[in-house]
């Protein structure tokens, strides 16, 4: 994870790609252009995306019913989170992957609040980032290495 982006007070978040296809990933806090900065909870929202794309064996695109040739407009893809996080879709993501994983792709997804982010911590603060790290170790890491299939 800290290998993704350099976490300095001068880098920000790739500018938005004129395609669905990446932004469907993002955070739906960095989806709104300018100079965004990098957060350790954006990274994890994506990992949760992709996991959810893993535990159904399809693109999230297919999952939403979104048009894969079509971009998708910024309303769009902000409400993609809302619907991943779901109860029914987080159910699907149970009924084929497991309780536990289904936990995981949640936390993930949910971000700040499940990983022990208070509401105006500053992520790049040393402190808040080694914070978040050991959470996600023990709650994300440290159980999806405990799943057997």
């Amino acid at each position: 994870m800290e290998y993704a982006r350099p976490d300095l007070p001068y880098e920000a978040t790739e500018a938005v790609w004129p395609s669905t296809h990446p932004d469907i990933y993002r955070h739906p806090g960095s989806l709104h252009g300018g100079n965004v900065r990098s957060k350790k909870t954006y990274h994890i929202y994506s990992l949760g995306i992709i996991l959810a794309e893993i535990a159904c064996w399809q693109s999230i695109q297919q999952l939403l019913m979104m048009p894969v040739d079509q971009q998708a407009d910024i309303f769009e893809l902000i409400k993609v989170r809302e619907t991943v996080m779901s109860k029914n879709y987080l159910d699907a993501v149970g009924a084929c992957a497991g309780s536990r994983y289904r936990e995981v792709v949640r936390k993930c997804l949910t971000g700040r609040d499940d990983l022990g982010v208070a509401p105006h911590a500053i992520e790049t603060d040393p402190v808040v980032g080694a914070a978040i790290q050991k959470t996600f170790s023990k709650q994300v890491v440290k159980e999806l290495t405990s799943l057997c299939i």
